[in-house]
């Protein structure tokens, strides 16, 4: 369009979505391992630290690989391109981690037997 793809306000609305989801799931697998490795207290166990981490990083990173396809012109299914192979990985870690959906669940009952009130 004779202008870097950056400028264009729709994409970097985009790119600035998928930074908050990088740092949303950094955030949150930091204060997980935190909790995990110092055994702070917290108004729920552990393990809702853990699927919170879980849930952003099953979620998140589908969103960026998709976006970064997206914004690289539907380049993710071409092997001689490296991003299908953060397609893969993120596959590869939502198989690992489990869909979202198990670990909102796991939350949820997490949130229903310690009340936060």
């Amino acid at each position: 369009f004779g202008f870097p793809v950056a400028t264009f306000q729709a994409v970097a609305v985009q790119a600035a979505d998928r930074y908050i989801d990088l740092r949303a799931m950094e955030v949150t697998l930091w204060q997980a391992a935190w909790r995990l490795a110092s055994g702070a207290r917290g108004t729920l166990p552990v393990a809702g630290d853990v699927a919170v981490a879980k849930i952003w990083a099953s979620e998140g990173v589908r969103r960026v690989v998709q976006t970064a396809q997206h914004l690289h012109g539907g380049f993710g299914a071409d092997v001689d391109y490296p991003l299908h192979r953060y397609h893969a990985w993120a596959k590869q870690l939502e198989l690992s981690l489990g869909p979202a959906a198990a670990h909102e669940e796991a939350l949820g009952d997490l949130l229903a037997a310690h009340p936060l009130g």
